[in-house]
């Protein structure tokens, strides 16, 4: 499971908070580490902003943001203990403000990765609990636009397809397996650039616990999962200085149900916001969830 967060955050025209941007792609659980596989994922993102605070007359407020990313993945390996994955997306986010529509649809930022195994003892008869722990380093590249006009001819660097920067990403992840039973640790550190507008997103950590199992039935195979996971932003820096309804921390649930026919997988996760306090608590993360189906060959 590789927790890679390409968040994009908030800074509107109107206001300096909005939901729309604390978007993350969960990488799943893919317990066969000897084979490659290409997919393709669906991924949805609610969330709720609280806008009453720029009302001169003191009404309640509120905009509502979805992120919906369909993307597809491949995994090549090379040898036993070197991996190359690669995921292309492809957005579709809209934007509910009073009665203004926003509504944004292309490519978005392809990200490379790079995995080694540094232990493995699946092959180890004599070990009782096995081991696998694993470093990755990779790159997310500015290939979705950034450059999109919003309803005023502004740029709107919250609502776009892309962050406009090179991002770097360092991530470690630990599994131990006794039997039909797992666990995996796993933390990633995203380090964000300037973009040429001269806006740099805070740099990004998460850190995941999961634990999962096995269950043979009939000629399929059903792993369930649970998990904690914690989220955390720095603030976004524009033109030198910081934004201050920007960045923020989430710690949520998360369950998942994969199901394997020979060379397929089936998927599903769902997360579970549990405590949150994204842009000084002006954003709500109300809902995550993804599907998924892969090819291993």
């Amino acid at each position: 499971m590789l927790g890679l967060c390409l968040s994009v955050w908030l800074n509107l025209h109107a206001c300096d908070a909005c939901g729309c941007g604390i978007s993350s792609t969960y990488w799943g659980l893919i317990p066969n580490y000897s084979a490659g596989y290409v997919s393709t994922w669906y991924q949805h993102q609610l969330f709720r902003t609280d806008l009453t605070y720029l009302q001169e007359d003191g009404s309640t407020f509120f905009s509502e943001e979805s992120f919906n990313t369909v993307d597809v993945r491949a995994r090549l390996p090379f040898g036993k203990r070197f991996f190359v994955t690669a995921l292309v997306p492809y957005v579709s986010h809209n934007r509910t403000y009073g009665q203004e529509q926003t509504q944004l649809r292309g490519m978005g930022d392809v990200s490379l990765l790079g995995t080694v195994i540094l232990l493995n003892t699946r092959d180890s008869l004599a070990a009782s609990l096995r081991h696998r722990v694993s470093l990755s380093g990779g790159i997310k590249l500015p290939t979705g636009k950034f450059r999109e006009l919003g309803s005023q001819d502004i740029v709107n660097p919250n609502f776009q397809a892309g962050t406009g920067s090179y991002d770097f990403l360092v991530q470690a992840a630990y599994t131990i397996r006794y039997q039909a039973f797992g666990m995996q640790l796993n933390a990633m550190y995203k380090l964000n650039t300037e973009n040429p507008d001269q806006y740099q997103f805070g740099n990004q950590f998460n850190a995941m616990a999961n634990v999962f199992w096995l269950k043979a039935i009939g000629f399929t195979e059903w792993m369930p999962s649970l998990g904690v996971r914690y989220e955390q932003a720095e603030k976004d820096i524009e033109r030198g200085f910081f934004q201050r309804t920007s960045g923020g921390t989430l710690v949520s649930a998360q369950a998942g149900l994969d199901v394997f026919l020979n060379r397929f997988q089936l998927g599903f996760t769902y997360v579970q916001p549990l405590k949150q306090n994204w842009a000084d608590g002006h954003i709500e993360n109300t809902q995550r969830w993804s599907l998924q189906a892969s090819y291993f060959f």
